[in-house]
Order: structure tokens, then C-alpha cells, then sequence
């Protein structure tokens, strides 16, 4: 796939940890995460030695192979300091479930989604988009992946509530680190509405109350019909508001959304983020971010 020259860079300080499904299915979402961070500047590596994050085992219960396959990562990847992902799933069990089996108080090395560091980079306004007649006004919609939705949600309140020192804790703090959270991926959305001329339009339910694309959690593999027709009425809602792209930040709802869209003749286009950044060469660098830009934790309870 032409990632051959990524992987096992000699120096490098951070990390793509790329994950089963982007290694072995939708690699198209690895060579776009791969070539927006070579063009950032960004000094990465691929790590050949790695191994699934356990995300499959945590949830069916087979918590020993989980653990197993923790501490093999947290062995590999120690010497990193930042650590990126582009799947949802990856990244909630590396950030949500290794800190509860870890004897330390966290992580030896900082996690970052893909999409936090080009949103913050807009913010900084270190990197714009270009203009692209193809995708000037073409409808754009994203859909909240559960993992790092709901599931990101629902901890971040936790961490709030178990670090605060009074039991009266203003529930409004929580929703706005919640819902910052939640903007990362927006951020990016409006941005190239601004820039490229897309029009980012919301589904009915959003955020955490997303509805779910149908393939977590086993259903994909033990439900196959249940779980594409679930997928169709994700995509009836993208057709509700006439997206032409839905996007999401996941290869597994990726995947799920895709096949619906075609089994379903919804006649979407389905793309990840970083894909259509990558796909349509939208990707200006104004300027290529320092390693506090990237390793820094910007709205997001650690």
C-alpha cells in the first residue's frame, strides 16, 4: 500500500498506531492519516511489531487476552511521546480501558485521535484548505462514531466527577468539556465549509445521542442483515437533509456505512475526514506544527 517506508523509522518521537481494521481492510484510511501527516511535517512511525489493541476481547469478556495485548503495546510503544490513531475503537480502548487494568496512574505515553490535531492546527490557524470546484457545494454531514462519542462522553464525566473534591459538581463544566470534545471533528467540517465551499448540515440525532452505525460490539460479525439495515437508517437520516458525503472518523463505521449505502442504493458518498482531505488534495500548511502543537491535550480530560 505504499506504507512500507513509514514503518520502523529510526528517531522517531511519534507513533500511527494503525489498528486491525485499517491495516487488513479499510487501508485507505491508514494512507490518508499517513500522507496528512507527512505533509504536516510530522517526523512519524509505523511500529511493525504491533499487535490488536484487545478492543474485541475487552468486550466479549476474554479479559486475559485483552490484558495480554495491553501490555505488549504499552511494552512497544512506551518510548513515544504521543501516540496517534485513526480508529475510533483503537483509540477508546487505549485511552478509556488500559488506564483501568494499568498499575500506574496513566499511560506512559500521550493518545491523540488524527482529527484533534488538524482541529487544533485550524485554531492555531497553522493549516487551511484549498478550494475545490468538485466538492463547492456539495452537502456534508458526519456521523459521531460510538467510541469516540457516547463512549468518550460518558468517561470524560466520570473522570470529571471522580476528580472533583466536591459532591455537588457543576454539571455544567462537565457538558462543556463534553461538547468541546465533541466540536474537534465540527471544527474541521466548518472549516472546510469555509474554505472549500461545502455545506456541513447535521443529521436529527448527533453527538450523545448518535445513533449507532450498526457493526460494534459483534453485531457486524454475528448479525449481518440486522446490522446493515441498521446502518440504512443512518444513511436515510444523511438522505433526510440531502447530504451528498456523509463522514465519519471510524473504519468500522466506515465500513458499515459504505456497504449499507450501496446494499441500500442511498446513493451517499462515504468518507472519512482525513480520507477526503487526503482524496481531494484539500491540504494546505501554513505553517508545520512543534512538538508542543503535538504532543500538547487540548480540551479533553486526560
Amino acid at each position: 500500500a505504499g506504507l512500507e517506508k513509514y514503518i520502523d523509522k529510526k528517531g522517531a518521537k511519534y507513533a500511527y498506531y494503525v489498528g486491525c481494521t485499517a491495516s487488513y481492510r479499510q487501508i485507505n484510511i491508514a494512507i490518508a492519516t499517513c500522507r496528512i501527516f507527512e505533509k504536516l511535517g510530522i517526523d512519524f512511525t509505523l511500529v511493525g511489531d504491533e499487535v490488536c489493541c484487545g478492543s474485541p476481547f475487552f468486550r466479549i469478556g476474554s479479559v486475559t487476552t485483552a490484558k495480554d495485548l495491553m501490555k505488549k503495546n504499552l511494552e512497544i510503544f512506551k518510548d513515544f511521546d504521543m501516540v496517534f490513531f485513526s480508529c475510533a475503537g483503537c483509540y477508546r480502548t487505549f485511552f478509556v480501558d488500559y488506564p483501568k487494568w494499568i498499575e500506574e496512574d496513566e499511560l506512559p505515553f500521550k493518545t491523540k485521535h488524527a482529527f484533534e490535531m488538524l482541529s487544533e492546527l485550524i485554531v492555531k490557524e497553522k493549516i487551511k484548505f484549498k478550494p475545490n470546484k468538485e466538492l463547492k457545494g456539495k452537502v456534508v454531514t458526519y456521523h459521531d462514531p460510538c467510541h469516540t462519542g457516547r463512549h468518550f462522553g460518558l468517561d470524560m464525566e466520570q473522570r470529571m466527577i471522580e476528580k472533583s473534591k466536591n459532591l455537588m459538581i457543576d454539571m455544567r463544566k462537565v457538558k462543556k468539556q463534553i461538547e468541546e470534545w465533541y466540536d474537534k471533528p465540527r471544527i474541521i467540517l466548518r472549516k472546510l465549509e469555509e474554505d472549500v465551499g461545502t455545506k456541513f448540515v447535521e443529521m436529527y440525532r448527533i453527538k450523545m445521542d448518535s445513533m449507532c452505525c450498526g457493526a460494534g460490539g459483534g453485531v457486524r460479525a454475528g448479525y449481518p442483515d440486522f446490522s446493515l439495515r441498521t446502518s440504512s437508517l443512518r444513511c436515510d437520516e444523511a438522505n433526510a437533509i440531502n447530504a451528498d458525503i456523509l463522514t465519519t472518523e471510524c473504519p468500522f463505521c466506515w465500513r458499515n456505512l459504505s456497504d449499507a449505502n450501496k446494499l441500500y442504493n442511498h446513493e451517499l458518498q462515504v468518507l472519512g475526514i482525513l480520507e477526503m482531505i487526503s482524496e481531494y488534495d484539500l491540504l494546505e500548511v501554513l505553517e508545520e506544527p512543534t512538538h508542543e502543537d503535538i504532543v500538547a491535550i487540548i480540551g479533553r480530560a486526560i
